[in-house]
């Protein structure tokens, strides 16, 4: 390696399907790293226009040459693995990857071959599971000393989860394996748990966040427990939805027809499920911090975007600092890959905002120029009540819009916030929406003002104090708590931050709804056209591409 020459990280094992739905690999990605900053990021579904696709072979050598990148003497190449193999070969042929099968789960990068644009190269692997743990540097720039490192998804190298110990400037590995697959599996690989938000088994990755959601409305059941375990959550059975509530009938008295989301029963059911993932977790949390003593936590992969369970961990008060990155899910493992590469060659990773999502549009301003009557005509508009789209500078990394590519209104009206939800993105009735707000305003609705670092990439929720719901009722979830994201300075999103000051000023409006700029089925717009495109399909009242409004009057 060379460590005056930039990294070029990539994560794009093929899947083990070509359909619309990815079956095992999703959210291929790239990123370009130099001296420790990210210079380029693609989540590759932005560019393509197809969610979670995994399709970077057929597009990598176009992309490549379309940023100047064809030269294989430009980087070195590090690239992440899965456990259905450890090669990246390009639809051309002309990009190939390959590195050897390892019996047990490596704590550095390794050693590896390519044949890259007419030459051989040596590159580098990194694990998936180490890739999701250094994945967190591009925002933290490091770890601090005695920390707890955990890695949770679905399926990595070596199984679903990994944990380290951080000490003394070196990583420690403690346990890796598949122990946790039944928790895991609860939220891709569950018949009951697909059939009661409506989905089929092509669609495992949306259905997370929709249970996860859909759950708040309900109640935690120790019967319903009991019952569940007895059944193993009736986990197999595809083919015969019908048995589950037949054999709830035999034990319990009100059981609807069918599963009528509506009904106390298949809410409980869901509340029921969710609080046996965050019990279940934490326990072996806190069995790994009382081995360790660790006092911070860096918690990384799929299942670290399950925000009750992040709330569960942060008010615990079992670390000092818990700390999440905003692509915690496979869209970061580029950006963790390219990070352990510059770290071994020696370079301190440098600390990002959430805005890295850059590749073909490096020409807009990362921090577009607005006028103050802009600010102001965008804030009239929210305030009569009118939704609006904003589409400024980079893209964010990871599935959350932080307003940069964001759906904004008023957030003080549950009809409002059913129409942005409902009508304009399509989403289901009982999936919540998220506000922003300046740091300022988080102690006027909560008393639990922690969690700063999580609230920073809305990836935590928080209680909101009952006398100041009706001033955010369109974002506050039934449970009585709102996903907040937090802006603290206007140097993270000047645009943002000067809206919601004008705002609060001169209309006592002290939060907005903040969601992310797609319709239903879509990847979050990425360009100008396609946020104006989309807005216009949605049938938003207008749109702020790159600082300039622009109505639909």
């Amino acid at each position: 390696m060379d460590a005056f020459r930039p990294t070029l990280a990539i994560y794009g094992i093929q899947d083990i399907s070509a359909g619309v739905y990815p079956k095992l690999i999703h959210d291929h990605n790239v990123a370009l790293f130099n001296q420790g900053r990210v210079v380029k990021y693609l989540h590759l579904e932005r560019f393509s226009r197809q969610k979670y696709d995994s399709r970077l072979p057929l597009y990598l050598y176009d992309l490549l040459k379309q940023e100047g990148l064809a030269r294989p003497d430009d980087y070195d190449i590090v690239f992440t693995d899965h456990y259905i193999g450890r090669s990246f070969i390009s639809g051309m042929g002309n990009l190939r990857l390959e590195a050897n099968r390892s019996d047990a789960l490596s704590t550095a990068i390794e050693p590896a071959w390519g044949y890259w644009l007419g030459r051989q190269q040596k590159t580098w692997v990194v694990s998936h599971e180490l890739s999701h743990i250094y994945s967190s540097l591009p925002f933290v720039s490091d770890w601090r000393e005695n920390s707890l490192l955990f890695q949770f998804d679905g399926g990595a190298s070596k199984g679903n989860y990994a944990l380290w110990h951080y000490k003394n400037g070196l990583l420690h590995p403690i346990e890796n394996g598949w122990r946790l697959g039944y928790l895991s599996a609860l939220y891709n690989a569950n018949a009951l748990v697909f059939r009661i938000v409506g989905a089929n088994i092509n669609e495992q990755n949306s259905v997370p966040g929709k249970f996860m959601g859909y759950a708040s409305l309900g109640n935690f059941n120790s019967e319903i427990l009991a019952w569940l375990k007895a059944n193993d959550f009736f986990t197999d059975t595809w083919r015969k939805p019908r048995t589950i509530l037949t054999a709830a009938r035999k034990r319990f008295k009100d059981v609807p027809d069918d599963f009528d989301l509506h009904h106390w029963f298949v809410q409980d059911i869901a509340a029921t499920i969710q609080h046996y993932f965050e019990q279940e977790t934490l326990r072996v949390i806190e069995q790994a911090q009382e081995s360790t003593a660790a006092e911070h936590f860096y918690f990384t992969g799929g299942s670290a975007l399950n925000i009750k369970l992040n709330r569960r961990i942060a008010t615990s008060g079992i670390f000092r600092t818990v700390h999440i990155p905003p692509a915690t899910n496979d869209s970061g493992l580029a950006l963790g890959a390219g990070a352990a590469l510059e770290k071994a060659k020696g370079h301190s990773i440098q600390q990002h905002t959430p805005y890295l999502n850059n590749w073909g549009i490096a020409d807009y301003p990362e921090f577009p120029e607005y006028t103050n009557g802009t600010i102001q005509e965008v804030a009239r508009r929210i305030a009569k009540g009118e939704v609006l789209g904003v589409c400024n500078g980079y893209g964010e990394v990871g599935p959350r819009a932080l307003g940069n590519r964001s759906i904004i209104a008023r957030p003080d009206d549950k009809m409002l916030a059913e129409k942005v939800s409902i009508h304009h993105k399509g989403r289901e009735w009982y999936r919540p929406i998220a506000p922003v707000m300046l740091k300022e305003f988080l102690p006027y609705f909560t008393d639990e003002p922690g969690n700063l670092e999580l609230g920073r990439y809305m990836l935590t929720d928080y209680r909101i104090i009952p006398g100041r719901q009706a001033d955010i009722a369109g974002v506050v979830h039934t449970d009585g708590t709102a996903r907040i994201q937090i802006l603290e300075d206007k140097n993270i999103n000047p645009f943002l931050f000067d809206l919601l000051s004008y705002l609060a000023q001169y209309y006592q409006i002290r939060a907005l709804i903040n969601t992310s700029f797609n319709g239903k089925g879509e990847p979050i717009v990425h360009t100008y056209q396609q946020a104006e495109e989309s807005a216009r399909k949605m049938a938003l009242n207008g749109v702020v591409l790159g600082g300039r409004f622009v109505s639909f009057d």
